[in-house]
């Protein structure tokens, strides 16, 4: 008796698109579905680079702590934001990087009444 294998490949309803992201001089590509946001085309970044943001401490005080970003066409792209409704034709190449934000040493809460 003969074996057959039947493979079945299921998609999402939604469309796969295939972009391309640069990171440190390397360029490679990334498969994603529209109702991704960006925060999930974060994770396959760090997955595919193996980027580790985890915290260095600078001299006594200051924290400084890397954050991975991902521009496209200038602008930074924020973690809520959805694939589908930024329109990115397939093939589009998106830049990921770290950011250094250093944490604040001072907290001020101000509040404010209409009273002189």
């Amino acid at each position: 008796m003969r074996n057959t294998i039947l493979f079945i490949i299921h998609f999402a309803t939604q469309d796969m698109t295939r972009l391309f992201v640069t990171y440190k001089g390397e360029r490679t590509a990334i498969d994603v579905l529209g109702g991704m946001t960006v925060d999930n085309v974060k994770q396959l970044i760090r997955h595919q680079f193996s980027i580790n943001e985890n915290r260095a401490q600078l001299g006594d005080e200051n924290q400084e702590r890397p954050s991975l970003v991902i521009e496209w066409a200038g602008a930074q792209l924020q973690d809520n934001w959805l694939l589908e409704e930024l329109c990115l034709p397939t093939g589009t190449t998106i830049k990921a990087r770290l950011k250094e934000e250093i944490d604040p040493l001072l907290h001020i809460d101000v509040s404010a009444n209409q009273e002189f």
